[in-house]
């Protein structure tokens, strides 16, 4: 809970970070979400950038996504 706003974590890969991004299920962390009561989900990342001009700790908002 923060403050009185009841919340999940999801640890997408796993407690110990052992699940690799192209294993994660993302339909069933979704549904697990969904079937718990979520009705507003917020998603954080971290990553690097192969662009120059991005510094890191830089805020990026991407525009596209990449899926295989």
């Amino acid at each position: 809970t923060i403050g009185d706003v009841d919340c999940i974590l999801l640890a997408r890969h796993g407690r110990k970070h052992n699940i690799m991004p192209s294993d994660v299920n993302f339909r069933a962390n979704l549904w697990g979400m969904q079937n718990l009561g979520a009705s507003v989900i917020i998603a954080t990342i971290a990553c690097g950038s192969l662009q120059e001009n991005v510094k890191p700790g830089e805020l990026v908002f991407p525009d596209s996504v990449f899926d295989r």
